[in-house]
């Protein structure tokens, strides 16, 4: 990291395979906390609403699915990232692309924390 920030980004490769032939919903929220946590060092998620991404400010990290360097603040409510009609038997992939701005004020170690992804069946 330097003083005005780094970015750094890694891929989540998410495949929903279904039968249901009206489709499913892929959602995705954090699980008990949208900060990242190292031993109570944190870096929260971005301020970037989910349908405004944008870049990230520093010490702050985000997802997106379209694979830009524009990023949305994770929540902890489930937000629908994509509906898909018809079965998906082969498997249907969604590729989170997530990112993180860090600076030199935070200390070296491993941030964490829990991403849940929620496919649910389409009944109409």
């Amino acid at each position: 990291p330097v003083t005005g920030g780094t970015l750094a980004s890694a891929n989540s490769v998410v495949t929903v395979t279904s039968t249901d032939v009206v489709g499913f919903k892929l959602y995705v929220r954090s699980l008990t906390s949208t900060d990242m946590d190292n031993q109570g060092a944190i870096i929260p998620t971005s301020a970037n609403a989910q349908l405004s991404p944008g870049a990230l400010a520093v010490n702050t990290w985000g997802y997106n699915t379209n694979g830009s360097s524009n990023y949305s603040g994770m929540t902890l409510s489930d937000f629908e990232v994509k509906s898909v009609t018809g079965p998906a038997s082969s498997g249907d992939v969604t590729t989170f692309k997530y990112g993180i701005n860090v600076d030199l004020a935070k200390p070296a170690g491993n941030y964490a924390t829990s991403v849940i992804y929620t496919a649910v069946p389409q009944t109409d």
